[in-house]
């Protein structure tokens, strides 16, 4: 469960030639996970992060859900099951970081490894726009990123979870 969910809160910034300086991204997202027997579940929602290791996912379909990462912390909350999950990380995975461990292949190809698993970024005018890699379960996951933007403000109080009354809170 840690390996899948480490890979979505990977990669979202890079650079082509030269290293971009980002401070902030944003973007719709649509994560597709492809199972050995071909069957798709496909997750839509929108993306944000602020340097330098501030990370929220929020997944709009096919369910409400929102994945905090801050430096090695992770919080999972599920509206539906009104319960927020609180994980420490291995390793420091927030995005930025992930870019910095990614190395040229070709063209608009790169890849960075983490915690033994290898992540393939797809790079376009120094944007991040796609990541693909096998999860633990031998799913392939393609993330895709659309509506990006760079640089512009968020507020820090985006990135702070604030549990609601009566959920759940579970410490793993």
């Amino acid at each position: 469960m840690k390996r899948i969910i480490i890979g979505l809160f990977l990669g979202i910034l890079a650079w082509g030639s030269e290293i971009k300086i980002i401070q902030t991204f944003e973007a719709d997202f649509t994560q597709k996970l492809i199972a050995q027997d071909n069957s798709e579940i496909v997750y839509q929602g929108k993306i944000f992060a602020q340097s330098p290791d501030n990370v929220l996912w929020q997944y709009q379909k096919p369910i409400p859900k929102e994945v905090y990462i801050h430096s090695n912390e992770v919080i999972i909350y599920e509206p539906k099951l009104q319960q927020a999950i609180f994980s420490s990380l291995q390793e420091k995975l927030d995005i930025f970081a992930l870019v910095n461990k990614a190395k040229k292949i070709k063209d608009n190809l790169y890849q960075a490894e983490v915690l033994e698993q290898k992540y393939n970024l797809i790079i376009n005018e120094g944007i991040l726009e796609k990541i693909t890699f096998i999860d633990a379960l031998e799913n392939k996951v393609i993330i895709q990123f659309d509506k990006i933007q760079i640089n512009k403000p968020l507020k820090k109080e985006l990135f702070v979870f604030e549990p609601k009354e009566g959920i759940d809170l579970i410490y793993h």
